[in-house]
Order: C-alpha cells, then structure tokens, then sequence
C-alpha cells in the first residue's frame, strides 16, 4: 500500500489526532477527515506503551555499544525485548569523545497499539510520540497525551534524556513528588541535566491552572504553555508493533508463494513456446519437403510411365514369359505318345492349361516332369495342379494344370 508521507498519527489528549503537513519543512495542520487516514507516513507509539532506560557506557567503543546496551538491558530484566530486532532502539544522548562514556537513551516497546491505528499502517514508519514533539534545552516538558500527563527531560543541547508517562491524572502534590522521583533517579544515576523550569502543555480548550502544591512538591520554577505542532522525527526507529511485523511477514510470504507461481507459469509459458516453434519449424520442413516432392511429380510420373513401359515389355523380352516359348518348353516336355494338350492359354500371371493322357500314371509323371523342368522355374504348379480325372469309358484320365508366376507385382496404381 503506498504511503502519504506527509500524514501523520499522534496521540493527543484524549486519543490519536491525523496531522498533515501541506509542504516540506511547513508546519503540520490538523487534518481530522478520517478517510485521509489511509497508509500515513508516521504512526506515534503512545508513551504509555514504552519504557524509557537511560544508561551510561563506560568507555564503550561505538562497534561495540549496542551490544554493551542490550546486555545492559538484560541485567534489567528486559531480556525478551532486548534481543528483538523491532522491539527496542537506541537513542545516543550527545556525542561522546572516543575512549569517554556514552550516555545512551533505551526505548523499550512493551505494550500494544489501538488496532484501528495500525489497520492502515503496514508500510508506515514508527517512532515513539516523544520524538514527534519539539524540544528546548534546559526546559522540562509535561504535556497530555490519551488522558494522562507525559514527562520529557532533555539535556543542555535539546538531546532527550528521559521519557515517562507519569502516573497522576491530576496536577497535584502527588504528581510533583512522582517527578521528583524520576529527576532524583537521574540524578542517583548521573545523568540529571541542568534544568532551569518545568513547563506544563496545556491542550486547547482545557484551563490552564496550576495548583501551587504542584509547584512546591516540584521544587522549580513552572510555567503553563499551550500544547506544540507535532513535527515528523528527523530519522527512521527500529520499533515496529507485532502486528505489523507479522502483516509484512506474511505479504512477504505471499509475494515470494505470487513470484514463484509466476516463475513457475513463465518456466511453463517458455517450455509450450519453445514447443510450439518447434511444431512450427517441423510444421515448415514438411511444407518445404511436400513442395520438393511437388516439384519432383513431373520427374516421378516419367519414371512411373517408363517402368511401366519395361514391365508391359517384360513378357516379350524374358524367355521364361513370353508366351510362344513356354508353349514350345511344353512341347519339349511331352512324351512321343500317350500325352496330348487340348487346351492352352498364357496370361501376366499365370499360365494354364488342360490335356489327355491315355492313363491316370501317365498324367501323374507328367505333372513331376512339368514341376520340375528349369522352364517352368519361374511358375508354381504345387497349387494348381489337381488330381486327374480317370475316365474308364474311354480309357483316358483328363488332366488340369494352372501355374501362378513367382515374380509378379501388380503394377495397378491407386489415383
């Protein structure tokens, strides 16, 4: 989802506010349609939901600071929330000279985020509400933030020192003593800075009044301002809610299954192409190869004629075809006597005939003589050659002979 980047939600008063800022570097507006609430630039982490660790490393190296800071934050029992990568950041306090200490503000993400915040903010950056307010050396700032007081220290220079949401809903001798608390803590822990006045942010529309109990169990001087435009963190934070880090997450899963389905549909796309072409260039050749052989048809009918003008010449010009001379290879093959052929007739494929034979052995030992003579090598008569017919009222045994020829091929072509 794309970003407004100049829309941004902090916590006010008495809940979240929408603020916009119409050019770079102008001074934001209150911006309270909700519908340009939609994917804002900055989302404020209510103080209420971190907790703010001020330390001091000794002689840290700046390689090695983050890592003394989260050990830091272990002996205090955050162990959890310091070995997360987006549950804590760390803020330097001023710049330290190398081989000095290095005073250092931890901010913890501990508590949760209103979901109707965080329904748009996937691609939004967080930081905590304490960076979304201005800040001037030497003042301290309490100011209200979602029905309660928030408590901002900050050093010399304006760097931010400490950060609290105050217990007390009410500026009286109870809250004075529960900042005197926090100032005496870092004052315990060295990291007090010099403070000339506490100045108390009033929101508009509410009065501003401040009971003198306040002021005496504060000890400083205390002043009443009006509440400040919220401005846009000069640099991006680690901190991330957990809902958001499991909503990219789980877009990261599902962009990575959309990538690999796509990956797998160009795979198969390339595979049908480069089928396809192939289909396509076999597709050519067979056209390319019907067209030669077209062009070959004239060629190849000539050819077709002139063997058939060899094969109608084939009965004239081979001996063992030729009609007259396997009449005269009968002839040489019938007995002085006794044999007599009556019926005669050659054909492309076959030859037969029929005669007489003054007894059934004599046409029996004409048909071996016949079967085995080299003229009729070329002829089968095992088929065609039945048993003589004896006829005893005349004495005489009739005789049928059909040779089928070993070497024919019919040269009847189909249209």
């Amino acid at each position: 989802m794309k970003t407004t980047d100049d829309l941004m939600l902090v916590p006010g008063s008495s809940g979240y506010e929408a603020w916009r800022t119409r050019s770079r570097g102008g001074e934001a507006t209150p911006d309270p349609d909700s519908r340009t609430r939609r994917a804002p630039g900055w989302i404020a982490l209510p103080t209420k939901s971190v907790v703010c660790v001020p330390m001091m490393l000794q002689g840290a190296d700046a390689t090695r600071r983050e890592a003394s800071a989260r050990l830091e934050l272990e002996a205090a029992g955050l162990a959890s929330e310091a070995t997360s990568a987006h549950h804590v950041e760390f803020l330097p306090v001023g710049t330290a000279a190398a081989g000095r200490e290095q005073q250092v503000l931890a901010v913890v993400q501990s508590g949760p985020v209103p979901n109707d915040v965080l329904a748009n903010g996937i691609d939004s950056q967080y930081a905590p509400s304490v960076l979304f307010h201005s800040r001037q050396a030497g003042v301290a700032q309490l100011w209200r933030e979602q029905d309660g007081w928030v408590l901002t220290i900050p050093n010399e220079d304006g760097a931010l020192v400490y950060c609290q949401a105050i217990s007390a809903k009410h500026l009286d001798d109870d809250a004075g003593a529960e900042i005197r608390c926090i100032l005496a803590a870092l004052e315990v822990g060295g990291m007090l800075p010099r403070l000339d006045r506490l100045a108390v942010a009033f929101p508009e529309g509410m009065e501003r009044q401040i009971d003198t109990q306040f002021v005496d169990a504060v000890e400083m001087p205390v002043e009443a301002v009006g509440m400040d435009v919220p401005i846009a963190p000069l640099a991006n934070t680690r901190l991330v809610p957990d809902e958001i880090v499991q909503q990219r997450l789980d877009r990261t899963q599902r962009r990575m299954t959309a990538m690999a389905v796509a990956g797998m549909v160009l795979v198969l796309v390339a595979a049908l192409g480069a089928f396809g072409g192939r289909l396509y260039m076999r597709q050519q050749h067979v056209i390319s190869e019907n067209q030669r052989l077209d062009a070959l048809e004239p060629e190849l009918a000539a050819i077709r004629d002139a063997r058939q003008s060899w094969t109608d010449l084939e009965g004239a010009l081979r001996r063992d075809l030729y009609p007259v001379e396997l009449y005269h290879q009968l002839m040489l093959i019938l007995p002085p006597e006794d044999i007599r052929i009556t019926k005669f007739e050659a054909r492309e494929d076959a030859v037969s005939f029929s005669g007489e034979a003054t007894s059934l052995g004599k046409a029996i030992d004409f048909r071996g003589t016949l079967v085995n003579h080299p003229g009729f090598k070329n002829w089968n008569f095992d088929e065609g050659f039945p048993q003589p017919i004896n006829d005893p009222n005349k004495g005489t045994a009739t005789f049928t002979a059909e040779g089928r020829r070993l070497d024919f091929v019919s040269t009847e072509t189909k249209p």
